[in-house]
């Protein structure tokens, strides 16, 4: 059973996917596309069955976007390559609600939240900033075990720059999450 905040971000983001695809079948962009070529969203596979079960996905964020929100209330975005290597996430305990999360900068626990369309694995920066990623079951380019994935960073001013002009910036970032495959 879900506690009540996780009930309300699930839900908030249920709405948020249901406005994006009004108008059910248009064309989106695959993530694994192209710039420019589209997809219709009917063509995407998913493996439910699979991303209930995995115990480890290495993942990968190749493009997103980052946007700066200043103290007189302007906001600046740009696109943004990505900034990390490859992040693993290990002892996925869906009963336990955690996981490890491993990258370049180490490895620490995260929290999971496990439903049956998704896993979110959230995280708390030594800075205090919050980190979401979530993995979906649609598979990029229909291949087994290769999941749809959003990363979302929410930070807080810089401590290291006391008096920067930035309240807050944000950071979205796409790409897939891996099962991976024994050789």
């Amino acid at each position: 059973m879900l506690s009540m905040p996780q009930s309300l971000i699930i839900g908030a983001l249920s709405a948020a996917l249901a406005l994006s695809c009004k108008g059910q079948g248009a064309p989106s962009q695959h993530p694994g596309a192209r710039a420019g070529s589209q997809v219709p969203l009917q063509d995407y596979k998913e493996d439910l069955t699979l991303l209930k079960v995995v115990r480890i996905l290495q993942c990968q964020f190749d493009s997103g976007f980052a946007t700066a929100v200043l103290a007189d209330g302007s906001r600046t975005t740009v696109p943004m390559a990505s900034l990390f290597g490859t992040i693993t996430y290990d002892n996925i305990n869906r009963s336990g609600g955690t996981a490890r999360e491993i990258s370049d900068v180490g490895g620490k626990n995260v929290v999971l939240i496990a439903t049956d369309h998704a896993l979110t694995f959230m995280e708390v920066t030594t800075f205090g900033n919050p980190i979401f990623t979530t993995v979906f079951p649609t598979l990029v380019d229909s291949m087994p075990g290769a999941f749809l994935a959003v990363t979302s960073r929410h930070i807080t001013p810089d401590i290291m720059t006391p008096g920067a002009p930035r309240v807050l910036g944000l950071a979205q970032y796409y790409g897939r999450c891996n099962v991976p495959i024994a050789q």
